[in-house]
């Protein structure tokens, strides 16, 4: 085996690169723990048995590239054990046309695309620490795996996460396997793909078809794809072939996107196509926004700050070294789905090879201007700032799926800079969109987005499903206040019947957030305000209509003008994006208001 060599040393590590080498590291090392080295049935040897999902994911191939990079850098010989596992291994999902299926049991191949990226960078970077042999055979399943992509990859495959990988996949090929021809095709797709960027500058194409336009006027716009996956990977084509034009709409796409991103660090994908993979930091399977702000950034300190604060969130979600997904899993007893550990690992392995510039922090980020208020019309959602508050309301009806992402003018985020987070929109109703890339619920779960709920005849009509919608935000005399009219409906958007119309309106100031909230033409509608908190932070009923939790930057208190019905020890879970809450509801007369008021001291 080749000596390992030293990688050269830095001068003072700012906290950007500290933060991504400890991550690195630490995910490294959880993983070789559940690397299989001798069991019973040799198909599983060099596999990543996840203790999330009991199984092997089809993807841990990917993993190469970030054991490579800690073999380089810890000198450990383990590292390159592990990265010829995982490799191996990867020929229990692979197929005679070249291609690797997503996992055993499916026959999607577009993730050879990924695949082979992982590939490709751990050869480029760090194939002179494996033994010639491995060295070959690594080669040789990359032209396999190129060959399968120059015919499977079209405009219109997939999503567009897959097109915006397809140039940094291709260009790599050319590179490592010294195959010219390969350069054409990524020129060609990073050409097309420059169709795929708004005049917002937000990235659509996740859904399908990509360029449906909604009866609102929505795009198919998922921020955690775009920020996660196709940007990162667009940056590092771009950086690769020098391509500064491409670079710098890269850059320009970013600015918008980080509107979404929250002062602690986190993406709010609370609106997003996808965001059945939403989990806080980042979305499920795809790699981390990093790369994108370290190679678009290099000279934006906003960027790298970015980049930063939203790596100390992965690390302050890391347990044991396996990053969890989602804030509050560890509190309900399900141990952690490795897929986000690894694919991340795989973020972390190319900001440090690519090289950090010195950062350490004191830039602020977009969503920590107050007062301000902004309608994004591409996705249908305010973005409102007042205070120490930062609130995400959405009326998109650009869905995924039935009974996808909140829409009907849902407060969707509500987070408080003492508070943390207060209120996030999950699915309208949990369902297994991707079943090898989402976790079950160990038990029955509800929606998390606040709303209105009816129940008729065993079916639940919510705001929260209402496509049709009106939302209009502007200034009143005591704050910034968003109006929500329409109907509750269904997942199939069907009313009620009778109907039964509803008006919320939140308003925003310093001090506090209120919603008044009224309905008509129903009996028996509810207000359900889940509040987020975890099982270890107390909550109490002052009295019937007030309810306060106690959380490590203050207290929250809850009051409502009629009766709240709230179980203070219960807690509800929801994977999307991995919150407890407290489940607050309040019952509603016909034509007659109710109001909430929340209040953080």
């Amino acid at each position: 085996m080749p000596a390992l060599a030293v990688a050269k040393t830095p001068g003072a590590a700012s906290t950007l690169e500290a933060t991504a080498t400890r991550l690195l590291e630490g995910w490294g090392r959880a993983l070789l723990r559940f690397q299989v080295s001798a069991p019973r049935d040799p198909a599983l040897v060099g596999g990543l048995l996840c203790p999330g999902c009991a199984r092997i994911h089809g993807r841990v191939g990917d993993a190469v590239y970030p054991f490579l990079r800690l073999a380089r850098t810890t000198r450990d010989a383990a590292f390159v054990d592990a990265a010829q596992g995982v490799f191996a291994w990867m020929e229990n999902v692979s197929r005679d046309d070249g291609s690797w299926v997503n996992d055993s049991f499916s026959d999607w191949r577009g993730t050879t695309v990924f695949g082979a990226i992982a590939l490709a960078e751990a050869l480029r970077h760090h194939g002179a620490l494996l033994p010639a042999s491995a060295r070959t055979r690594m080669r040789e399943r990359l032209a396999r795996a190129a060959r399968f992509l120059d015919g499977f990859l079209t405009p219109d495959t997939g999503n567009v996460n897959y097109r915006m990988s397809a140039p940094l996949a291709f260009a790599l090929a050319a590179e490592v396997l010294e195959e010219p021809r390969y350069r054409e095709r990524a020129r060609a797709f990073a050409e097309l793909v420059r169709g795929n960027f708004l005049p917002s500058g937000l990235v659509f194409g996740e859904g399908h078809p990509g360029d449906r336009v909604s009866a609102r006027g929505c795009r198919a716009v998922d921020l955690g794809y775009n920020v996660e996956e196709s940007l990162p990977n667009l940056a590092s084509y771009a950086a690769l072939v020098g391509d500064e034009d491409l670079l710098a709409l890269v850059a320009t796409s970013l600015r918008a996107h980080l509107e979404f991103l929250l002062p602690d660090g986190a993406w709010d994908n609370s609106w997003g196509t996808r965001n059945y993979k939403w989990t806080y930091w980042g979305s499920r399977t795809s790699d981390g926004a990093a790369t994108a702000l370290v190679l678009a950034g290099a000279r934006e300190p906003l960027f790298l700050e970015a980049a930063r604060r939203n790596l100390l969130l992965l690390e302050r979600h890391t347990h044991d070294g396996v990053l969890h997904g989602g804030p509050h899993l560890r509190f309900i007893g399900q141990p952690p789905c490795l897929h986000h550990t690894l694919s991340h690992a795989k973020m972390v392995a190319a900001i440090l090879d690519h090289g950090v510039p010195s950062h350490a922090g004191g830039v602020a980020l977009p969503r920590e201007a107050a007062p301000s208020a902004r309608l994004y019309s591409d996705v249908d959602t305010w973005l409102v700032a007042r205070g120490p508050w930062r609130a995400t309301l959405t009326a998109s009806d650009w869905q995924y799926v039935a009974e996808g992402h909140a829409s009907g003018g849902a407060l969707s985020l509500l987070w408080h800079e003492r508070a943390g987070v207060l209120a996030a929109g999950s699915m309208t109703r949990y369902q297994m969109v991707e079943p090898n890339n989402q976790p079950l619920h160990p038990r029955e779960t509800i929606p998390l987005t606040p709303g209105l709920e009816l129940v008729v005849g065993g079916v639940t009509y919510r705001s929260v499903n209402d496509h049709r919608a009106t939302m209009a935000g502007g200034e009143s005399d005591s704050g910034f206040e968003v109006v929500s009219e329409g109907l509750l409906r269904d997942g199939a958007q069907n009313p009620a019947d009778p109907q039964a119309s509803y008006r919320v309106a939140a308003r925003f100031n310093e001090e506090r957030v209120q919603l008044r909230v009224r309905t008509q033409g129903a009996e028996g509608v509810s207000f359900v305000l889940p509040l987020v908190c975890t099982s270890d932070e107390p909550a109490q009923r002052v009295s019937e209509t007030e309810v306060v939790v106690a959380k490590p930057g203050g207290t929250v208190h809850v009051t409502c003008s009629r009766p709240l019905r709230a179980v203070p020890n219960e807690r509800a879970f929801n994977h999307v994006p991995g919150f407890q809450c407290l489940v607050l509801r309040a019952d509603l007369s016909q034509n007659h208001e109710i109001a909430f008021e929340i209040r953080v001291v």
